[in-house]
């Protein structure tokens, strides 16, 4: 139905090590306020609530076949703070209507952006005393799906190619899509430790006049950019570049890798502002991201010593190419003249025993 298995879900997330990380990180961060967290199984949500309850916090399951009377007795000892934590399994994921609940416990993944918002919206209902929401997310949903609309364009026209039919359109993009998310798993960050980002603050975007969308990020002025493919204009690459910058041969590399294929506007937009919240809540992830690309010598254009080594050996080059494309050339020729050379020597050697 468009999300995850959820027998397979269920035996990635539902072990001891992730349960009691969770109790952790609510202890840590929200101790003694009241949460509700969004499991996978019922298994699920029966394994979180006994970690919580053996840590000494007070915590109780709500399944679809949990009887009315008990149901009704779980929320008034939730209300009144005798139990501080709710498990469920898309029970309450609408429909339930707790004002006093402060803390929303992302435990399950999901790709359903409906779903998500859904299930965040449990804890934005005002009440008195009630500063904040919080929001313990332990699997990237926040950095996978938007909470406001906020896209650059209302509209997206889906671009068709030459001879192509809309079926052939849509499995086209469809494979790409899914090298790109082969893309992002393959470049999920490791973190050691929390990273708290702030969801809601504004990010300033501005249309430039050849068509690129540049954002520029904390006080240094990282600069994000969406850049139109020139083969295809509804498709865009994300650029990034780390000040400070060193002159107009300083060029920007694609994100989440510098292989990365164009994508569409809105996707585009959400990896350029995953990477730009991730350097405002933790600025040393610029050096994560960082570690993804090309040295920047190798984005210079291509030296006059290259040149005239590639018109002596007879490799094909062009005017705009890089100082690293180049080596890579130079490299793969003499590489492939010194397997000829070996395999002549042992040609040789081969005569001469037969001789």
């Amino acid at each position: 139905m468009g999300d995850f298995n959820e027998g397979e879900l269920n035996d990635a997330v539902n072990t001891p090590a992730r349960n009691n990380l969770i109790v952790q990180k609510y202890k840590e961060h929200v101790d003694e306020k009241r949460a509700v967290a969004f499991c996978v199984t019922i298994a699920h949500a029966e394994a979180l609530a006994l970690a919580f309850n053996e840590a000494g916090i007070n915590a109780a399951v709500i399944e679809g076949n949990t009887p009315l009377d008990k149901r009704k007795e779980i929320y008034h000892d939730f209300e009144t703070g005798k139990i501080k934590v709710l498990t469920n399994v898309m029970v309450l994921t609408e429909g339930w209507d707790s004002p006093r609940c402060e803390v929303a416990i992302m435990a399950r993944p999901t790709q359903s952006r409906s779903l998500y918002v859904q299930q965040f919206g449990r804890i934005l209902r005002k009440s008195p005393g009630k500063t904040h929401a919080t929001l313990i997310d332990v699997t990237d949903n926040c950095l996978n799906h938007r909470l406001s609309p906020q896209n650059l364009r209302k509209a997206i026209v889906k671009h068709i190619n030459d001879q192509e039919t809309l079926l052939e359109a849509l499995e086209r993009e469809k494979l790409e899509n899914e090298e790109r998310q082969i893309q992002v798993r393959k470049l999920k960050e490791k973190r050691l430790q929390d990273i708290h980002i702030d969801l809601f603050e504004k990010l300033e975007w501005k249309e430039l006049p050849n068509g690129v969308y540049l954002l520029e990020v904390g006080p240094e002025k990282h600069k994000i950019a969406l850049t139109p493919s020139r083969n295809n204009p509804d498709q865009y690459y994300v650029q990034f570049k780390r000040a400070p910058f060193n002159g107009p041969y300083d060029k920007a590399t694609r994100l989440p890798n510098p292989d990365s294929l164009p994508i569409p506007i809105d996707w585009a937009q959400q990896e350029a502002e995953k990477t730009a919240r991730k350097i405002m809540a933790e600025p040393k992830s610029v050096f994560w991201i960082d570690k993804v690309h090309p040295s920047p010598r190798r984005l210079e254009p291509i030296t006059e010593k290259q040149k005239s080594m590639m018109d002596w050996k007879k490799i094909p080059y062009t005017e705009e190419m890089t100082k690293g494309e180049a080596s890579d050339l130079i490299q793969a020729y003499m590489d492939k003249k010194e397997k000829e050379k070996a395999a002549k020597l042992t040609r040789k050697a081969a005569k001469a025993i037969e001789a």
